[in-house]
């Protein structure tokens, strides 16, 4: 049986800006910024799980209806769901999203982004997460 996870991007309303999270764990991402989300809990949704993890490491409650999954990544242990959920053109400033854990949450210009300091496959999801009509959605 796979271990499910989340992982979730918060953007602006012009597509420009992206919220990410420097991870301390597991070893691997330690130092490299990532999507926020994690471990699909017993009896939880997806949906659920990335409500819950974006409120427990980002402090901003989004409801869980209004995160769009986007995709999702198979791997032979994991599977990851990919969600997605862009900011209304009032919210210019983020509002509420702080670090809420010892892994700071940053605003970071997507145009600016220094992919060597991400874990290596959001080169190609966060250009996936833009998409208006993206594919791998199950």
């Amino acid at each position: 049986m796979k271990t499910e996870y989340v992982i979730g991007f918060v953007f602006d309303h012009k597509k420009e800006r992206v919220v990410l999270i420097t991870k301390n764990r597991p070893a691997w991402q330690a130092g490299l910024k990532n999507g926020v989300g994690g471990h699909i809990e017993e009896n939880e949704s997806p949906h659920e799980a990335i409500q819950r993890e974006f409120a427990e490491e980002a402090t901003r409650y989004i409801s869980k209806s209004l995160w769009e999954k986007f995709h999702v990544m198979e791997f032979e242990k994991a599977r990851v769901h990919c969600f997605r959920f862009f900011l209304g053109e009032e919210d210019t400033n983020f509002t509420g999203i702080i670090s809420n854990e010892e892994e700071p949450i940053s605003v970071n210009w997507i145009s600016q982004l220094d992919y060597t300091k991400t874990i290596p496959n959001l080169e190609w999801l966060i250009p996936m997460a833009l998409d208006p009509e993206p594919m791998g959605i199950r």
